[in-house]
């Protein structure tokens, strides 16, 4: 794989970069892929698959940090490109976005349950023989 896109040198300017990859998960609607460069939730990238030649367009959904110079990157294919892997994927699965937000949603209802509950403040006692 051969990612291509653009960073930020921290001087409001963007500076090209082509990396190469591996693929961490692969699905229908696009990867998870291992990643040097900096990039930004959001930004668009354009990921080759170097067996087949084929180029995708696609968006940052995630990252989250390996190394201190490495990142896992979640990509989400911009169109339908379903024979880019040249893999089969089950009918009727969910793509990773719609797992993704909908185990996003199951946490924060958690966790706006778990901060709604009532805790008694201590209190001292004082005992007395």
């Amino acid at each position: 794989m051969n990612v291509t896109g653009t960073k930020s040198n921290g001087q409001n300017s963007r500076e090209l970069f082509s990396e190469e990859t591996t693929t961490v998960l692969v699905f229908r609607d696009g990867a998870v892929i291992r990643l040097n460069a900096a990039v930004s939730v959001g930004q668009l990238v354009f990921l080759t698959n170097k067996k087949t030649n084929q180029e995708v367009v696609c968006q940052v959904l995630r990252k989250r940090g390996y190394k201190p110079t490495t990142c896992y990157v979640e990509l989400q294919f911009t169109e339908a490109r379903p024979e880019y892997w040249g893999v089969p994927f089950p009918e009727g699965q969910k793509s990773a976005a719609e797992f993704n937000i909908v185990e996003q949603v199951q946490a924060e209802e958690v966790t706006a349950e778990e901060a709604e509950t009532p805790v008694a403040p201590h209190r001292s006692r004082t005992w007395t023989s």
